[in-house]
């Protein structure tokens, strides 16, 4: 499975449980479902902005990099 695997399977069991979570306790503080829904819907949607602005301040654009340094797929084969 991998590293990378094993944390998306915990990421996305975690976020099914917290979501399911957050509209039991909406649903428990709204008296309708479609509001508890909803805010859980756009409690989400600002995560997911939150994260896009992360990732992209990330992005590979953004990092600076030595002139001198070659990467190593560039590098020539060791003979």
């Amino acid at each position: 499975m991998g590293l990378w695997g094993a944390a998306q399977a915990i990421a996305f069991g975690l976020g099914g449980f917290l979501g399911t979570v957050a509209v039991d306790v909406m649903r428990a503080l709204v008296a309708s479902p479609i509001g508890a829904y909803s805010a859980v819907f756009a409690g989400e949607a600002v995560l997911f902005v939150f994260s896009a602005i992360i990732a992209y301040r990330v992005s590979p654009s953004a990092i600076k990099r030595d002139e001198n340094s070659v990467p190593a797929y560039a590098a020539e084969p060791a003979e």
